[in-house]
Formats: C-alpha cells, sequence, structure tokens
C-alpha cells in the first residue's frame, strides 16, 4: 500500500514539474524572448573601419603612454604612470559593461582578441581603455596639478564630452560596432547621453590621482592608484548607468520609460562630476611645480580642503 502511495505521488511530482517546464519554456521561449533585443550577429565588421581604429588606438595608445613618462621625469611623481597602467587593468573588466549596455562589435571579419559573455571583443578594443580613459584621466590629472580652477575643469569636461561623441560617432559609422536595441538620445546612431558618464569616469580618475598625490607617499601610492581607475569606471559605468540599463533589459520597455531612465541615469553621472569637482577649490589647487608646493601629507590636504 505504501509503495503503491509512493508511486502516485512519484507521477504527481512529475506531471506538475512537466507543467512547469511547459510553463517556463512558453515565457522565456515564446513570450519573453522574442521582446528583448537581440545583437545583429550576422553583420560583418568593416575591414577597412576594423583597420582605422586598430591603428587610431594604437596611436593613441603611444601618446598616451609617452606623455605618461615624460610626465613622470618632469615632475617626480609616478602618478602619471599609474593612471595608464590601471585603466590597462581596467580593461580586462570591458566585456561586462558592453554586454549589459547593448553594445555589439561585429563578429564576421573581426580580429578577435578573446570572446566572454557572448561579447566577442577585437584588439583594439581592449587597447582603448588606456588610450581613452588613461588618456583622459592623464590629461585631468595634469590640469589639476598645473592648477586649474574648478571653473576650467567644468569647460574641460565639455570639451571632452563633444570629443568622446565625435569618436564614438565614427566609430558605429565606422561599421566596427553598434548598440543595438531601444536607445534614447540618439545621434548617428550613438546614444549621446552615455559620453556623459565616460566624462565622470576621467574627470574622477583625474581629480581623484591629484589627491592621492598630496595625500600619500610614494610608496603607499602605488597600490591605490592601480585600484582607483578600475573601481571608478565601474561606478561610473554601472553605478550611474543602471536606472537605463535595467530598463533596455526589461521587455518590450516603453518609450517614455527609456528617457526617463536615461535621465534618471544622467542625473547620477552629472551628481558624480559635482562630488569630483568639490574636491578641488574653486580657484585650483597649488600647482604641483610651483614654489612651495604643498607635500604629500594630510595637513597639506585639509590645507586644500580648507581653501575650497
Amino acid at each position: 500500500m505504501a509503495a503503491l502511495l509512493a508511486d502516485i505521488l512519484k507521477q504527481k511530482s512529475h506531471k506538475s514539474n512537466s507543467r512547469v517546464d511547459q510553463n517556463v519554456q512558453s515565457v522565456y521561449g515564446g513570450h519573453l524572448m522574442p521582446m528583448l533585443p537581440t545583437p545583429p550577429v550576422h553583420t560583418a565588421v568593416s575591414r577597412t573601419g576594423q583597420g582605422i581604429m586598430t591603428v587610431g588606438v594604437m596611436i593613441g595608445l603611444i601618446v598616451v603612454g609617452l606623455a605618461a613618462v615624460r610626465l613622470r621625469r618632469r615632475w617626480s611623481a609616478w602618478t602619471a604612470v599609474l593612471i595608464p597602467l590601471s585603466t590597462l587593468i581596467a580593461g580586462s573588466m570591458m566585456p561586462m559593461p558592453d554586454a549589459v549596455s547593448n553594445m555589439w562589435y561585429f563578429r564576421p571579419g573581426q580580429m578577435t582578441l578573446w570572446t566572454t559573455y557572448g561579447v566577442s571583443l577585437p584588439l583594439w578594443t581592449y587597447f582603448s581603455y588606456t588610450a581613452f580613459y588613461g588618456g583622459f584621466g592623464l590629461a585631468f590629472w595634469w590640469f589639476v596639478e598645473r592648477g586649474a580652477t574648478r571653473a576650467q575643469l567644468v569647460r574641460a569636461m565639455g570639451v571632452m564630452w563633444v570629443f568622446a561623441m565625435a569618436t564614438e560617432i565614427v566609430g558605429i559609422q565606422l561599421d566596427t560596432y553598434t548598440y543595438y536595441g531601444e536607445q534614447p538620445f540618439r545621434v548617428a546612431g550613438f546614444p549621446i547621453w552615455v559620453s556623459v558618464y565616460n566624462v565622470a569616469i576621467c574627470s574622477s580618475i583625474g581629480i581623484a590621482s591629484a589627491r592621492l598625490r598630496r595625500w600619500l607617499p610614494t610608496k603607499e601610492l602605488i597600490a591605490p592608484s592601480l585600484f582607483l581607475a578600475p573601481a571608478l569606471i565601474v561606478v561610473g559605468l554601472v553605478g550611474t548607468a543602471f536606472p537605463m540599463l535595467q530598463v533596455t533589459h526589461t521587455p518590450d520597455p516603453a518609450t517614455a520609460s527609456l528617457y526617463l531612465a536615461s535621465l534618471a541615469s544622467l542625473t547620477l553621472a552629472a551628481t558624480m562630476i559635482y562630488f569630483a569637482t568639490r574636491f578641488v577649490p574653486t580657484g585650483g589647487l597649488l600647482a604641483i611645480d610651483e614654489p612651495g608646493r604643498p607635500s604629500r601629507t594630510r595637513d597639506a590636504s585639509k590645507a586644500d580642503l580648507r581653501s575650497s
């Protein structure tokens, strides 16, 4: 009797699990998945465009490296080298934000470096983190160390925003990658709100690096500086963009939701920029090559903050 009862319960459980499996397949296979954006997996990359992007990134990488070495020798500041090195480390994280941002590098004909999270990365993309984030992070650090005022930094951010939009539009028009799915505020295929959090990342790297140089002696500076860029890149790409990222991965999102989410992400990126600029006094920090410049002590850093 007990064996018969156990057999009946087992059959009911099997039928119940089968119904659950059918429902899951119905939801994910028949309804949900078709409403989520899918990448253009069969679109081939432009060989010419890929060559231009590869050469352009490599030239940028060389320029950043030479500038870093020159500033290191000129100011005896290891920060100049640590900024591009930290962004080189951060490049290994690239597939994750690209995947959630619906950014797609065209595969057929691609010179692939590696594939993960369903994203195939061409050779030039890994080094683009150092050429872009490292280059602009170094530029903002140089600007802050030269005594730039807060207003001058804000104007520099505006210039960078325009440049960042232009480079992305060029990359898209060269048929090397695209942003697929519903993306608000598109210009020539590029959602221009993306460049705002890139400005937030680069300016924060430069300003925070200048502060760390004043707070810490050289031996204690290396580890935090190498961690700084990866951390700020995650904050910028995910921490400020998460409202938009969540909505773009919602089945069949409403247009109003997309625009509201992008505005929320823009607000978070602007907030990140605002707090970064608060670490620079209105009249700027004492220039690194100015006589009587502050030493790498906490007292000097506190004096800078009191002047803001």
